[in-house]
């Protein structure tokens, strides 16, 4: 017999010893993950759980959906979470509000996250609705100089309006994440791939 996941209420367990469903232990256990050179902060089941949670709502609110789609806190866009996805840049990952502090955490893409870096979740929405040029000549990596201005700008938007983030820039933020491919698809931590550089493509 199976029973609702304690954590989404979407999918079921395997079994009746299990509180969650085979997506949110993932999840749990990538929150948990420090890396192999353990320089990030684990993350615990219980604060995990609830940015899943968070995630959840704010994509059931932006899309509509009562299947398990969760949402980008930052960019909005939906995410994936296949094992087999982890190279693209709309691949799940947990950002600590403030680096380091384990005692917050969102749902975000991992391109988003790697932008992100180690600023405060003020620091950074401050960075992309003020300070950020997006039409500098720069490139997140995977992306040309034009798709990285479309990327940032339309981040700028989102970013600035969360209540009432605009569909269009929600889909070409999602189109252009799904674009980007990490260079090893297994580590989702210690990868560098330099995503803000003003190199020549």
């Amino acid at each position: 017999m199976h029973k609702p996941c304690s954590v989404c209420s979407v999918k079921v367990t395997s079994s009746l010893r299990k509180r969650r469903c085979s997506t949110c232990q993932c999840l749990i256990e990538q929150a948990a993950n420090r890396g192999t050179s353990l320089v990030r902060t684990a993350i615990q089941a219980s604060v995990a759980e609830v940015a899943i949670r968070e995630s959840l709502l704010l994509s059931r609110r932006l899309y509509d959906t009562a299947d398990l789609t969760l949402a980008c806190h930052y960019s909005h866009i939906p995410l994936v979470f296949e094992k087999s996805l982890s190279h693209r840049g709309d691949y799940v990952s947990f950002d600590h509000a403030i680096p380091n502090d384990a005692s917050r955490a969102v749902l975000c893409s991992r391109i988003t996250n790697d932008i992100k870096g180690w600023m405060t979740d003020i620091e950074f929405r401050a960075f992309i609705v003020n300070i950020v040029e997006a039409d500098a000549r720069r490139r997140i990596h995977g992306l040309n100089y034009v798709e990285t201005s479309e990327f940032l700008n339309a981040l700028r938007s989102v970013m600035n309006k969360p209540g009432s983030p605009d569909k269009t820039n929600v889909s070409r933020l999602k189109a252009l994440s799904s674009k980007i491919h990490y260079r090893k698809a297994t580590n989702l931590i210690d990868v560098q791939p330099n995503h803000l550089d003003g190199q020549s493509s």
